[in-house]
């Protein structure tokens, strides 16, 4: 059975097959070689870039070379298509589905919902089964790109995207590199339940407490842009004062670059947050103000208050 095959059963019969060592060490084997050798696979995608596109296709050899060495990293473990026939016409749509806006959407959130999320399983077996599948395709957009179809730029660009961008953004959250140093601990919550779900184990229901409920709530209210919700208005006052902080406004990229930097850096300060929302609202008590710090930055983590950068420079 491949790495990813149980999951066509309902997420609730996990663990129906049993598994002897062996098959868990081999299991672990391939999810952890399938996620550090992603960056071989981005680098290969780079030839079906807009940038690159015309040269990979002038040259067969090279054409020939990068889905060869794509393909040899898309294992039978992984995924694999020996029966399960597919039209030219089927494949492109699916391309066209993958990437478009609406689908864009909904791996982002998918992606959201495991690095910060409070209840992480369910959207992590939902993205183990969408690399399931982008893998598939992946494996029959290489077939019909040896055919040399008449829109074999459109399908490259296509197949490039899928790679480089849905792909990636899925095995991101399973690279210790995209978490900073203090998040570390959220990597290996996001490991140890994904590879419980590689091997099939009875996850337990999580469980989260009123604490965290709440904070989700701050969170999810802070990101309401136009929004009077006194949540909202905390959450900027904290952003607007950290600008201020950094040295905006910035009239030179070089000081603009660096003004982001000190910013990044004072949004992880967790005693400067506590101390800016316990001047500002003096009536919050201890506990509601170390929720409201822990919202802050995760509702900026989100991108909340994307549309508040222009501070930045005026």
């Amino acid at each position: 059975m491949g790495l990813f095959t149980h999951l066509i059963r309902d997420k609730k019969t996990l663990g129906n097959e049993i598994l002897t060592d062996e098959n868990k060490k081999n299991r672990i084997n391939t999810f952890d070689e399938y996620v550090s050798s992603f960056e071989i696979k981005e680098e290969l995608a780079k030839n079906f870039s807009f940038k690159n596109i015309d040269l990979t296709l002038k040259s067969p050899e090279l054409f020939n070379r990068v889905l060869n060495q794509i393909a040899a990293l898309i294992t039978e473990e992984l995924a694999e298509t020996k029966n399960e026939e597919k039209l030219d016409r089927e494949i492109f749509s699916d391309l066209k589905r993958i990437n478009s806006e609406k689908s864009k959407m909904e791996l982002a959130d998918m992606t959201r919902k495991i690095a910060y999320g409070r209840q992480k399983q369910e959207a992590i077996i939902e993205s183990l089964r969408k690399i399931h599948s982008i893998l598939i395709l992946e494996l029959h957009t290489i077939t019909l790109m040896r055919k040399k179809p008449a829109n074999l730029k459109e399908v490259a660009l296509h197949f490039f995207e899928l790679m480089f961008f849905r792909e990636a953004a899925l095995v991101k959250v399973f690279q210790a590199k995209s978490f900073l140093e203090e998040n570390a601990e959220t990597h290996k919550m996001i490991l140890s339940i994904a590879k419980a779900v590689i091997l099939e184990e009875e996850l337990e229901e999580e469980i989260i407490r009123e604490e965290d409920k709440f904070a989700d709530e701050m969170v999810e209210k802070m990101g309401f842009e136009d929004s009077k919700n006194h949540y909202r208005k905390l959450g900027e006052m904290i952003y607007f004062e950290l600008i201020d902080l950094a040295g905006a406004p910035f009239r030179e990229s070089e000081s603009l670059m660096n003004g982001v930097e000190t910013f990044e850096k004072l949004v992880r300060d967790e005693q400067l947050l506590y101390n800016i929302i316990k001047k500002n609202r003096p009536k919050y008590p201890d506990a509601k103000i170390r929720v409201a710090v822990s919202a802050f930055k995760r509702a900026c983590h989100l991108g909340h208050f994307y549309n508040l950068q222009g501070a930045f420079f005026t």
